[in-house]
């Protein structure tokens, strides 16, 4: 749940509506190059029950999300992650700064995990701000998150914005090195 949540940006009743088998089979876009979608529901600011919509996503997390789906005993069509409240009521987020503190992480070469609470916003935002740094960026956030408008990417991007939410900044260690996030994504592989 927390790489597909880091990876993807998805919101918490996103990653709630998401169900075993939702990853659709890969579309060859070329010879080497395959598009990977996940399937579910979009909750926020839609009718009662939400709507369906598919999110193009990474390889890695279509490899998490299969592996999640081989750990649960829930049957095809059913919610894959289910409702939770947050990411540590399990322990798994105490576990994962562990690993990335530990020798493994630090070989890797994987910068701690802030000790404060982690949620799907705050990686979402972490994610934008990621994506937004990159040429042609600000655009690929405005799409990939699904925005309205470039302004509400503009604000997901910067992260002096977090105050707004009541966050306190997650993303420093991302301005500092371009490839920030990388790390995390390599340990999906």
């Amino acid at each position: 749940m927390i790489t597909t949540s880091a990876l993807t940006g998805m919101r918490s009743s996103e990653l709630m509506e998401l169900t075993v088998g939702c990853h659709a089979p890969a579309e060859d876009d070329a010879p080497g190059l395959a598009r990977h979608r996940l399937v579910g529901k979009v909750v926020k600011g839609r009718r009662w029950g939400g709507e369906r919509d598919e999110w193009v996503v990474v390889e890695e997390v279509v490899r998490a999300v299969t592996l999640a789906e081989q750990l649960t005993d829930a049957e095809p069509g059913q919610l894959l992650f289910g409702a939770f409240h947050g990411f540590n009521s399990n322990g798994a987020m105490d576990w994962l700064r562990r690993w990335v503190a530990s020798p493994a992480g630090q070989r890797l070469g994987l910068e701690p995990i802030p000790d404060r609470p982690v949620h799907p916003r705050s990686l979402r935002r972490t994610l934008a701000v990621e994506m937004a740094a990159r040429p042609g960026g600000l655009l690929a956030t405005k799409l990939h998150f699904k925005h309205l408008s470039v302004v509400t990417s503009e604000g997901y991007a910067d992260p002096r914005e977090l105050h707004q939410t009541g966050e306190k900044s997650q993303v420093a260690c991302s301005r500092r090195e371009p490839d920030g996030l990388r790390h995390y994504y390599d340990l999906a592989s």
